[in-house]
């Protein structure tokens, strides 16, 4: 019995050791089980705090009321004047009008576009607007075409006030024809790019060809009314395509298409009301 001995005491060191062994791996097992998890859990907060870097900034006309964005590597600025003449040459006329110039430059320093609102001071009275009449048809191509998502100030004595509308920015091209006016002039058929303010209307609402549409459209074109009170502002865009006359409408087309004007249509687009 006693030479047996060694060989229990052999077998019971054997169990121990694979005992442990076994505690061991299932220890590491546990370890590497919880860590990836961690590791895997600090990573996805990680990417939950990564912001997409802003490039774009926001520029506002103070009276006008309105801001929109502009690229980061472009230039912005906003200018303001009081406009004196009526009162300098009738001393009788008091007050002043407002006039407000954004303007905006690419990443070279080329100027591609402004808006310029004006609006009488409180009390001004002297005259001042704008007026004139078109009779006739043209055809209007829309080429892009966004609605901003806000009116003038509301008119409440006259419901068809053009203030009282929705206003959209638009890239158009139009088709001169003096033979199709009141007044024919001698004069060959261009066509006309251009990038305006315009009131939502039940034509020409969206992209496509519009023809023979009311030639007042021309008129003052792009003039959008009445955002600090009833129809007591104009706020239009002067840009690059302005001014312009083209032979053909493919030429026309074709200056809209220009990827600066494309862009300029893109930040008009975000124009909205403070």
């Amino acid at each position: 019995m006693e030479k047996e001995q060694p060989k229990n005491n052999n077998t019971l060191i054997a169990l121990v050791v694979a005992g442990l062994l076994v505690l061991a791996g299932v220890g590491y097992g546990i370890y590497s089980y919880q860590a990836k998890p961690a590791d895997e859990t600090n990573k996805t907060n990680d990417s939950s705090k990564m912001v997409k870097e802003k490039t774009t900034k926001e520029i506002c006309m103070n009276g006008a009321k309105l801001c929109l964005d502009v690229p980061k590597d472009w230039n912005a600025g906003v200018n303001l004047v009081e406009n004196r003449t009526a009162s300098e040459q009738d001393p009788s006329i008091k007050g002043h009008i407002n006039e407000e110039t954004l303007f905006v430059f690419d990443q070279d320093g080329k100027s591609v576009f402004e808006i310029n609102n004006s609006w009488p001071s409180e009390g001004y009275s002297g005259g001042w607007g704008v007026g004139g009449t078109c009779l006739g048809k043209i055809d209007r191509t829309v080429v892009s075409y966004k609605k901003l998502g806000f009116k003038g100030v509301q008119d409440k004595n006259d419901k068809d006030s053009i203030s009282n509308r929705e206003w959209v920015v638009e890239a158009v091209v139009d088709k001169i024809d003096y033979k199709k006016f009141e007044q024919p002039r001698d004069k060959k058929v261009f066509y006309k790019a251009r990038l305006e303010f315009e009131y939502l209307s039940d034509e020409a609402n969206k992209p496509g060809q519009y023809n023979d549409m009311d030639c007042g459209v021309l008129v003052n074109p792009g003039l959008m009314f009445g955002l600090n009170s009833e129809a007591a502002n104009y706020t239009y865009i002067s840009s690059g395509v302005d001014n312009k006359e083209f032979a053909t409408k493919e030429e026309a087309m074709a200056e809209l298409n220009k990827p600066v004007n494309k862009k300029a249509f893109e930040i008009l687009s975000t124009l909205r009301r403070k």
